[in-house]
This record gives C-alpha cells, sequence and structure tokens, in this order.
C-alpha cells in the first residue's frame, strides 16, 4: 500500500514538470502576444549639458618584445623627419616562370652509370638522361637518387623526389 501511495504522488509530480516544461516549449516558439507601447517624452533632450570626456595614455609600461620605450603623446601629431635615412627600394628581378616540373626518380641498370630520369613536364611524362635537352630549353644537369638538378633560361633548379 506505501509503495502505491508514493507511486501515485511522483507521477503526479512528473506529470505537473511535464506540464512547465511543455509550455515553457511552447511559448518559446511562438512567444506570447504582448504590444510594445512607443515611450512618450513631453520636453526634448539637451546635450548642452553633457561635458566632453578627456583622457591620457600611459605607456610606461614594460615592452613584451625587449625593445625601449618609446613616448607616446596623444595630442601632438607626428611628422615625418626628413633627416631620416630611409632605405632605398630596389628594383625587383623579375623571375623566369618555369613549366611545372615534377621529378618521379631514375631508372638505371646496376652495371650503367648513365642514369635514365622520368620526369613530367606540364602533365607530360618525359625520360631523359644527364646532359640531354628538352624542347623547351630544359637541360638536366645532374640526376640522383632522390633529387635532379635542371637548368632552364640560366635559371638553375633543385626538384625533389
Amino acid at each position: 500500500m506505501k509503495n502505491k501511495a508514493l507511486t501515485g504522488i511522483l507521477i503526479v509530480v512528473v506529470a505537473f514538470i511535464w506540464y512547465k516544461a511543455f509550455f515553457r516549449v511552447k511559448d518559446g516558439f511562438f512567444g506570447e502576444e504582448t504590444e510594445i507601447a512607443p515611450p512618450t517624452r513631453n520636453k526634448p533632450i539637451s546635450f548642452a549639458s553633457l561635458s566632453r570626456d578627456t583622457f591620457s595614455i600611459q605607456l610606461n609600461y614594460r615592452d613584451p618584445f625587449g625593445e625601449t620605450k618609446k613616448s607616446y603623446n596623444a595630442s601632438a601629431p607626428q611628422t615625418a623627419d626628413p633627416a631620416v635615412n630611409r632605405p632605398v627600394a630596389r628594383p625587383v628581378k623579375r623571375g623566369v616562370d618555369w613549366p611545372d616540373i615534377k621529378y618521379y626518380g631514375q631508372v638505371r641498370r646496376t652495371t650503367s652509370k648513365n642514369p635514365l630520369a622520368i620526369l613530367s613536364v606540364d602533365g607530360y611524362k618525359h625520360t631523359l638522361r644527364k646532359g640531354e635537352t628538352l624542347y623547351d630549353g630544359i637541360l638536366v644537369k645532374t640526376i640522383g637518387r632522390d633529387s635532379m638538378v635542371v637548368i632552364y633560361q640560366k635559371e638553375t633548379r633543385v626538384f625533389w623526389r
């Protein structure tokens, strides 16, 4: 008898909790229909009574990057000093536009000292030996197990496998 009464009370409590949870979720989705009335003011707002807030920045802490301290004055504009030596911009050399070259490795006989390199130039596979030139002026200078040195328009690059 004791268990039936406790079970009945617990069922009522759980039903009440689910009832409250259901209406909270429903109100969250649909909300309550309430109208918001616009605020009414009788007198206009005057900005003349507001005073301007002034402040200054104090940069008197240690620099975290180890550089020397520099003072900063927010009121005085900083002007460029013409006596300061500025670096002169050097003209940039335009590099050679290399084709897309990939080195896949080498093939050789065990008795041969002249390996054959397998490479891809702009998606086309080729096999070249040391000292041979491809149609675009691509010269294979050296061939190694994991790298290949190529000369193209007087520029040298190393391609790795």
